[in-house]
């Protein structure tokens, strides 16, 4: 799920909000999950702004 959005975010519009959604998964990736719980939801919430922007 992840990668394909990137992915796309990639090829179409890279935005201050595509960055920070792959910013926020990295720092997901090495976090304790108490605090990835809440990440997560960060970065879902920039991808849906990317996702929104970059489809046609």
């Amino acid at each position: 799920m992840y990668g394909i959005q990137f992915a796309h975010c990639a090829r179409g519009y890279i935005s201050p909000m595509c960055v920070q959604a792959h910013i926020w998964r990295v720092k997901c990736a090495v976090s304790s999950y108490n605090w990835r719980v809440s990440c997560k939801q960060d970065a879902q919430t920039h991808l849906r702004v990317c996702w929104s922007r970059t489809r046609t």
